[in-house]
């Protein structure tokens, strides 16, 4: 489930409500005042794809990028990844 994102600045007050990633929230939430707090309803799953030219398939440069992206998803999300059918899923 994606939080919510609250917060007010130095020079005025208002609240700001974003939508994002519960890492990413997280993230901020270290390092900025800010409130993370759940939505109030289910989000569904949006699944996530890579892509490339078959001319690449091969190519070292573009497996090792592919991998390194893979297992940061990985790190981030440990129940979502397939890495053998190349896709988050």
């Amino acid at each position: 489930m994606s939080p919510g994102l609250r917060g007010k600045t130095k020079f005025t007050c208002f609240t700001l409500d974003l939508t994002m990633p519960n890492a990413y929230a997280n993230t901020l939430k270290g390092k900025l005042p800010i409130a993370v707090s759940p939505l109030p309803f289910e989000v569904p799953y949006l699944p996530v794809h890579m892509y490339w030219h078959e001319q690449t398939d091969a190519d070292p440069i573009n497996q090792w990028i592919r991998e390194k992206l893979m297992n940061i998803a990985h790190q981030l999300f440990p129940v979502g990844v397939n890495p053998s059918s190349k896709q988050l899923s």
